[in-house]
């Protein structure tokens, strides 16, 4: 009998971890689905698609495993190489997805702040001619002074349009980050 406990005991056990497994291998495929919708999206309605002074995307997303990482570049002088910004957060403690909007003529221009947990965010740099990425040194002040969060996704949108094309970004990050174990408000606080 112990014998036969055993073996239904190690059935179940190789069967639990195949669902497992088999699960994370649909919400891998969904996630990555999801980034590159949003990637082509943030190409198509982009205010800056390509960084100035360079023939490289912006903004672009990435998944691996449970991790959000944004790519993001910056321009810090005239002096200085572009520097390329990755910010690495884990995307199940993403909190909260806020449009923040600035009217520009007859365009909206929306940057989506992305808000996670303290300690689920980490900021990493490089020159864009150097190869490995290493701790920002102004990571501290960053979040100092914009908080817990990403806010390099940018979109223009026409006035007309804005509303609707603002709930299609806030769907992908909302089902992004609840397929991942999270679950974000979605809007303003207030």
């Amino acid at each position: 009998m112990k014998k036969i406990n055993l073996i239904l005991f190690i059935f179940l056990l190789s069967s639990s971890e195949v669902s497992f497994s088999q699960s994370q291998v649909e919400i891998t495929k969904k996630s990555v689905e999801i980034i590159q919708w949003i990637n082509n999206f943030e190409d198509n309605n982009s205010p800056e698609r390509i960084m100035q002074g360079t023939f490289q995307d912006k903004v672009s997303l990435e998944y691996n495993q449970g991790t959000l990482i944004i790519y993001s570049m910056i321009w810090m002088s005239t002096r200085e190489p572009i520097m390329i910004v990755r910010e690495k957060f884990n995307i199940k403690d993403i909190a909260r997805i806020e449009a923040q909007e600035k009217t520009s003529g007859e365009n909206v221009i929306v940057n989506i702040a992305i808000f996670v947990k303290e300690g689920s965010i980490s900021l990493e740099c490089k020159n864009v001619n150097e190869d490995q990425f290493y701790r920002c040194s102004f990571e501290d002040k960053w979040f100092d002074r914009v908080g817990f969060c990403s806010k390099n996704l940018r979109f223009k949108f026409p006035k007309e349009t804005a509303t609707s094309q603002i709930e299609r970004v806030y769907k992908a990050l909302s089902d992004l980050t609840v397929i991942n174990g999270g679950n974000p408000k979605v809007g303003t606080l207030y």
